[in-house]
């Protein structure tokens, strides 16, 4: 079973001993009374954030029962996290709360949001931004001058490519490859292992399934949804529609405003698929 990010963290095992390890090297006696919680429950949390010891990262699954404590103590900044292990280039902006772990690389001139995460092996190339909150996998690259937006969250082994813009609470699966000029709205879901040309359009609210081939200048508009194990060919525009597993569409095709287009269909170039032909 594969690691949570934080068990790469000597000593550490789960969410609980991640705290504890941060407080014991972070947190003084005073800082601990400030926050007026005690350790050893789900206050835990607050008292971390309270003492701004949260350095080794941002932990959007746990849930923190004191959040008052939290809103009280107020100007006490989130320090950063950078491993070791990690490169990071002098040029780089890395910004509170960020964390950078072991054999991670940041170019030059790259921003690192408040409270990112880069897991191990992780690259971001040069002039690219990583919003707040986002998290990028383990061994996934973001090639130069990208915009990854706010809690955005991008799983292990995926590359996506130079010049992508990806809005903000978009996720992507395990095992991608996303070439260049990839743009994907907000809210967008991307599955696992597909193989995506350059120049991909997934609109807001949109979901694009697991094992597709998709080509060159495809566009798939807001809140649309396609399965797996397609292949959509250059220029294949899906508006307002929900398409199935194992399709396969040539060139210049469009499938629009279709509730259920199916499965294990097939469009040749310039064939437009609407509600009345299906």
């Amino acid at each position: 079973m594969e690691k949570s990010w934080y068990e790469h963290i000597p000593g550490v095992q789960t969410e609980e001993a991640l705290i504890h390890k941060v407080m014991d090297e972070h947190a003084s006696g005073s800082e601990r009374a400030k926050a007026g919680v005690a350790l050893g429950t789900e206050a835990v949390g607050a008292l971390a954030l309270a003492a701004g010891a949260l350095s080794y990262a941002y932990v959007p699954e746990v849930r923190f029962a004191a959040n008052n404590a939290i809103a009280k103590v107020t100007d006490i900044p989130l320090p950063r996290y950078i491993d070791p292990g990690a490169r990071v280039a002098e040029g780089a902006i890395i910004e509170p709360g960020a964390v950078i772990m072991k054999d991670a690389v940041v170019g030059n001139r790259v921003v690192i949001g408040r409270n990112a995460l880069l897991a191990p092996n992780s690259n971001v190339d040069w002039l690219s931004r990583i919003g707040s909150g986002t998290r990028i996998g383990v061994n996934t690259s973001v090639q130069s001058f990208s915009e990854i937006g706010d809690n955005v969250r991008i799983a292990e082994n995926t590359l996506i490519g130079s010049y992508a813009k990806i809005g903000s609470h978009a996720e992507v699966g395990a095992g991608n490859t996303i070439n260049a000029y990839a743009t994907l709205g907000e809210r967008s879901v991307i599955g696992e292992h597909n193989l995506i040309d350059s120049k991909f359009t997934l609109g807001a609210d949109a979901e694009l399934g697991s094992h597709n081939v998709i080509n060159w200048t495809v566009k798939i508009g807001d809140g649309s949804t396609v399965g797996n194990y397609n292949t959509l060919g250059d220029w294949t525009e899906i508006a307002n529609s929900r398409v199935g597993d194992a399709n396969l569409t040539s060139r210049w095709v469009g499938i629009h405003g279709v509730d259920d287009f199916g499965d294990n269909h097939s469009l040749v170039d310039h064939e437009i698929a609407q509600p009345a032909s299906v």
